[in-house]
């Protein structure tokens, strides 16, 4: 996909996922790095805010943002994804 497609996409994630917290954005979009995803959540949901300034939940993830509040969503999507090789090297083995 192209980058543009890929941010289309990820603000498409934003506005129309039930719960587009940044550990669920993380893991739709596989990122690797904790700066580049935090990067990207932050500026697609200020674009998604753009189309939608009204909308109670983009507003919502927004206040939650500024608050602090996700600080911690990269360890719990570091955690998932371990979690997942885990699986897949188990799986792999077995």
């Amino acid at each position: 996909m192209r980058s543009l497609e890929v941010r289309e996409a990820q603000k498409k994630f934003l506005i129309d996922d039930e719960d587009p917290r940044p550990t669920r954005f993380f893991m739709q979009y596989h990122y690797r790095r904790k700066n580049s995803g935090f990067r990207d959540y932050k500026l697609r949901l200020d674009e998604a805010l753009q189309d939608d300034p009204y909308s109670e939940k983009l507003s919502s993830l927004k206040r939650k943002w500024e608050a602090y509040e996700y600080r911690n969503d990269w360890e719990s999507y570091e955690d998932e994804r371990r979690s997942r090789k885990a699986d897949v090297c188990y799986f792999f083995f077995i």
